[in-house]
Parts: C-alpha cells; sequence; structure tokens
C-alpha cells in the first residue's frame, strides 16, 4: 500500500469519513432499538445490521482509494511513448511587417515550415509577449530578448516566470546580444545567437530533439523533477507541478 495514496485520500475526503460516522451512529442506533424492543437476540437482524454496517466501511474504503488513485489513473491513460504534434510559440519582433524591424521571425517561420514535417508541428509566431500566461498552451517557447517585452530586461522576466509557473515546458532564448541572457533561469542551456548562419538551422535541430524528448511522457517529467528537487522545491509544489504536467498531455493529445 502506497503511503503517500491513503494520506492523500485521507486529506481529500475527511467530509465522506465524517458523514460515514454519521451513518454508521444511525444503525447503531438502529441496533441499540432492536435492543431496548427486546428482539436484539433475533439472529436475522443482527446479521442484517452487521451486512450493512460492513457493506457502508467497504464503500466507504473502496471511494477514498479511488480518490488518492485519480491522479494515477489520469497518468496511466498516456503510453510511455506518444508521438504527437507539440505546440511551438515563437517571439521576435523582427516580424518583417513592424517599420524598422527586420524579417527574422519572417525567415524563420518559414524556414521551418519547410523543414518540419506539418503533421508534427504546430506553430505559432508572434512579434512581442508581456504576460507570462500566453505561453500556457505551448510546450516550446523560444523567444528574443530584445524587444519581446519592454526591453530585454522584461523579456527576461517574462521568459522566468514561464518557466516558473510551467516548469515542464521547454524554453530558451535568441539574442543577436546572448549574453543578455545572464539573468535567465529556464535550465535549457545557452541563448542562441542570432547572428550565427546556421541560426535557424539549430533551432531546426532544438525543436527535433525537444519533440523526440516530449514524446517520451514519463521520461520528461522525470527530467523536471530532478531539476525541481534540486532547487529544493516543496514536495507538494511538485506533484501539483506533475498534475498540471499530465492534464496538460491528456489535454493536446485528446487521451482525457
Amino acid at each position: 500500500m502506497n503511503f503517500e495514496k491513503v494520506k492523500g485520500a485521507f486529506s481529500k475526503t475527511w467530509g465522506m469519513v465524517v458523514t460515514a460516522t454519521a451513518v454508521i451512529g444511525v444503525l447503531l442506533k438502529i441496533k441499540w432499538d432492536l435492543a431496548v424492543n427486546g428482539i436484539h437476540d433475533n439472529p436475522v437482524v443482527a446479521l442484517l445490521v452487521i451486512v450493512v454496517l460492513a457493506l457502508a466501511i467497504f464503500f466507504l474504503v473502496a471511494y477514498m482509494w479511488s480518490g488518492a488513485e485519480g491522479k494515477e489513473n489520469k497518468k496511466s491513460r498516456i503510453p510511455p511513448y506518444l508521438q504527437w504534434k507539440h505546440s511551438i510559440l515563437i517571439i521576435d519582433d523582427d516580424d518583417g511587417q513592424t517599420p524598422g524591424k527586420g524579417d527574422f521571425l519572417l525567415r524563420l517561420k518559414s524556414y521551418l515550415e519547410e523543414n518540419i514535417d506539418e503533421s508534427r508541428r504546430d506553430l505559432v509566431c508572434i512579434n512581442n509577449i508581456t504576460d507570462y500566461r500566453l505561453a500556457e498552451h505551448f510546450e516550446i517557447i523560444i523567444s528574443d530578448l530584445v524587444g519581446t517585452g519592454a526591453g530585454a530586461r522584461r523579456a527576461i522576466a517574462t521568459l522566468n516566470a514561464i518557466k516558473s509557473a510551467y516548469p515542464y515546458k521547454i524554453v530558451r532564448a535568441i539574442s543577436t546580444t546572448p549574453s543578455l541572457g545572464d539573468n535567465l533561469r529556464i535550465d535549457e542551456g545557452a541563448v542562441l545567437s542570432k547572428k550565427s548562419k546556421e541560426i535557424f538551422s539549430k533551432i531546426k535541430k532544438l525543436i527535433e530533439e525537444v519533440y523526440e524528448e516530449l514524446d517520451y511522457v514519463d521520461q520528461h517529467w522525470q527530467k523536471v523533477q530532478t531539476q525541481l528537487e534540486a532547487k529544493h522545491v516543496p514536495i507538494a509544489e511538485i506533484e501539483k507541478q506533475k498534475d498540471n504536467y499530465y492534464q496538460f498531455v491528456l489535454r493536446k493529445t485528446s487521451l482525457a
């Protein structure tokens, strides 16, 4: 028996315990009334009371255990390896439409659409992000550090907020000045330089590698959990994020 499951079940269903206690009290009262009326020696009545009490306890325990198993059941609907269409959000103000800006984002979008199988990509490109919640429905977030908020500092704060709120998402940064990313706390590696001639192919390679990791749902979560534990994140918060992650996968894969 898993102690954590039982502990979770009891904390979640304390109301049911109170209700069940009341039911048992009523049944005992009935038995007492029967005894007062002089028919407590009737074996049929005694057996009936015992059976009712046993059934009440059985269904209470079954309900509590099903509550403890709930999160595991969600997880069990997801196979160990699941190849699915992953959602990508790319943010860069060089969108080819803003006056005075370049067309980096436009060219990158075209390159990825030509070189990544459509059945495997769900690509969205925007020129600005100021609220971390805009990334809620995406798995992979790639953002420029300058011009994608209120300057470099705001972009870094937004990316850090995304990673903090959704630690299971992949967050990467790109910039013409990679050193601006010194204050990033996203775990995924160095900032990619937009000045590199191979920047498009590097981003494509990054996405394909991430796809492979995300397809192995359980392994990805284990990696995330290890990172959270290394940061001394409370166990309750890790469990919450774990549930959020599997719920996210279920919704995205229509397995819910």
